[in-house]
């Protein structure tokens, strides 16, 4: 089914109802790549994102791409994930433009649905084993959210323990680390050895930079004008050159930085609709 299907099938079921743009939204972050998965997807990319988040160099030939997207929970998803040829290490990111404090309930989601991936595919025997004497050895996950939002990110270390109601004696643990990926930052931090992940923050950097000079412009101009001239900063800059030329990057571009200033609008809205509502109760 193509996207634009997709749509009108949205509309036609909610044409009775108040219609609600987030469903259209849904529809496109799950049928379309954002740029950042677009670019990590990659397994040479992910190498070097994956070395210069983590510190550990795994060859990119060792990779192979691990797809656990709607199998637990239809609409839940992950931007990337790789998993070591050997079955030995498998390596979530997440790229977040929002903070959530959620993040180790849905990594659990994610492994959840690699360990249903494999009792489906049943490579070696997986089905018959796992209700059998012998042990079965799964890959170690690794858990990544990559930060790129407006507000601060307060904390670096996520564990799904914090999040029991009784936490003594808890069965299952599971940690997940947040990092803040703002260009800035990854100066600051020393992270260049990903030029790739640079150009993808520097890109984010300077279209927001773009969007508060335009200010003045009709929504639509200004989203087109400003994402032009980020890409056009990161060419002078010779960031993500591989990439800014290939008609589907600018398609995934455009969608995503509608998508997020959409997410942005109304989180803005919920804010000032909570002010009111507390000077109110005031």
């Amino acid at each position: 089914m193509k996207e634009d299907d997709l749509e009108l099938s949205v509309f036609s079921e909610t044409k009775e109802k108040k219609f609600d743009t987030t469903d259209i939204i849904k529809l496109k972050k799950q049928f379309k790549d954002t740029v950042f998965s677009y670019i990590f997807s990659n397994p040479e990319k992910f190498s070097e994102l994956y070395e210069a988040i983590s510190g550990r160099y795994i060859n990119a030939n060792e990779l192979e791409e691990t797809r656990v997207d709607s199998l637990v929970i239809s609409d839940w998803y992950n931007d990337v994930s790789f998993m070591t040829k050997d079955r030995q290490i498998v390596i979530f990111f997440e790229e977040q433009s929002s903070l959530c404090k959620n993040m180790s309930i849905r990594c659990l989601v994610y492994y959840a649905n690699l360990i249903r991936k494999f009792y489906d595919e049943n490579k070696d025997g997986f089905k018959k084993k796992l209700y059998g004497s012998t042990e079965l050895k799964i890959p170690k996950p690794e858990f990544y959210i990559l930060y790129i939002g407006t507000n601060k990110l307060t904390e670096e270390i996520e564990y799904l323990s914090d999040h029991f109601i009784e936490k003594y004696n808890s069965g299952i643990e599971l940690k997940v680390r947040s990092i803040d990926i703002h260009y800035s930052e990854l100066l600051k931090e020393n992270m260049q050895k990903s030029s790739t992940l640079l150009g993808y923050s520097y890109l984010i950097q300077q279209y927001h930079i773009h969007m508060k000079e335009l200010k003045s412009l009709q929504k639509q101009e200004k989203e087109k004008r400003a994402l032009q001239m980020a890409i056009n900063d990161c060419r002078e800059r010779g960031y993500l050159l591989e990439f800014l030329d290939r008609k589907e990057f600018m398609l995934m571009a455009q969608d995503e930085f509608t998508i997020r200033d959409f997410i942005e609008l109304k989180e803005e809205e919920a804010r000032e609709r909570a002010e009111r509502i507390s000077k109110i109760q005031v």
